[in-house]
């Protein structure tokens, strides 16, 4: 948890999830409290226990064994080799008493597991959901409303637009408003209280989620990468592309040239060239390679750091909405007039008003 709350601290910021994010750090604290006191006092219950059963065996053989020597049954000697032989027979059972704390560490490992082994996967959610053979890319948002959690404040109320088939929509907005909201939205990463979400006149809740995805390309503003190889990487957007697909998404994406200076070429391993050739303008470039070789209908593309938006990052975003909005539907994140003068439509998001979708002739009024 917190591993991810430092990888992610700026997402969190600014999707307005702090107080929920507090709340799940302390439910997590309190939890790790109640199991380490529990633990403790499991433990020296079982300390106390044995050393009294020890000390109490001990009296007992003490006693028993004198009266025995006083009446002749017994030597001095049989006396302490019947000692040996308790703590012989005490020494395994006081280990076996004192790895129970240990046992019950275990048992709670196994009923994690067991946990998240019985999870209902998201393919026996949706067993009965609908495929849309082909996804023409008509999307509709239509009196939306979502909010992080039950007592949050409110990121989207009735947020409504349509896009047709290869219309191209820039999402603009104050930070915090929900922008990159919208694409997790589409992919049903999120839920929402009211409202619908359509793909070709087909509700997403009726599709399955992960032939959503599919059709469903995503850049986002961190770009995450995976032990393996750089084809490897690029291929998750399309784990069936073959290397002549992937060298045309990576020319496309402006990266063939740094791919080709690796060791390697395509087969060299993302780990071998973190903090050497894997500049962040090398990682915009292989996810933008990664959402070309998916080839899917629907393209959404988070924003750029406003460092990388001049020069050679802007300048391939601007290729990519141009050259893939003629035969894909897609939906941008961007504050520069630059480039929202590349979409069909704008939709500007704010905290305290209704969202505006308007067509891109507002920017010349």
């Amino acid at each position: 948890f917190l591993l991810e709350t430092f990888e992610r601290i700026d997402t969190i910021r600014a999707n307005g999830m702090q107080d929920l994010w507090q709340q799940k750090y302390r439910d997590l604290s309190g939890k790790e409290i109640v199991a380490n006191l529990d633990l403790s006092t499991l433990t020296n219950r079982v300390e106390t226990l044995t050393q009294t059963l020890s000390m109490v065996a001990l009296v007992l053989l003490i006693g028993y064994g004198t009266n025995l020597i006083w009446s002749g049954t017994i030597t001095t000697g049989g006396l302490v080799a019947s000692m040996i032989l308790i703590w012989r027979v005490l020494g395994p059972f006081q280990s076996l008493c004192m790895s129970i704390p240990r046992i019950e560490q275990l048992k709670g490992s196994l009923d994690q597991v067991n946990t998240v082994m019985d999870l209902e996967s998201e393919e026996s959610v949706n067993a009965r959901v609908a495929k849309i053979p082909n996804v023409q890319g008509k999307v509709v948002f239509q009196n939306v409303t979502m909010r992080y959690s039950q007592y949050g404040d409110y990121v989207h109320r009735d947020l409504s637009f349509e896009l047709k088939p290869g219309e191209t929509m820039a999402i603009t907005g104050v930070s915090g408003s929900g922008k990159s909201t919208i694409f997790k939205l589409l992919q049903r990463m999120y839920e929402w209280e009211s409202g619908s979400i359509m793909i070709d006149d087909f509700d997403v809740f009726q599709l399955d989620v992960h032939d959503i995805r599919r059709h469903v390309a995503y850049i986002p503003q961190i770009h995450d990468f995976y032990q393996g190889s750089i084809i490897d990487n690029v291929r998750v957007g399309n784990p069936l592309a073959g290397e002549a697909e992937v060298t045309e998404a990576l020319e496309f994406a402006g990266a063939m040239e740094d791919v080709n200076a690796m060791p390697d070429g395509l087969y060299t391993s993302v780990q071998d060239i973190v903090g050497s050739y894997m500049a962040p303008s090398l990682g915009f470039r292989l996810a933008v390679a990664r959402a070309y070789v998916a080839n899917a209908p629907i393209l959404c593309i988070d924003e750029l750091p406003y460092e990388f938006q001049d020069g050679e990052m802007g300048d391939l975003l601007r290729k990519t909405i141009a050259r893939l909005g003629k035969d894909r539907t897609i939906l941008f994140v961007t504050a520069r007039r630059d480039f929202m003068i590349l979409a069909d439509h704008i939709l500007t998001l704010t905290h305290h008003e209704k969202a505006r979708f308007e067509p891109i002739d507002v920017l010349y009024e």
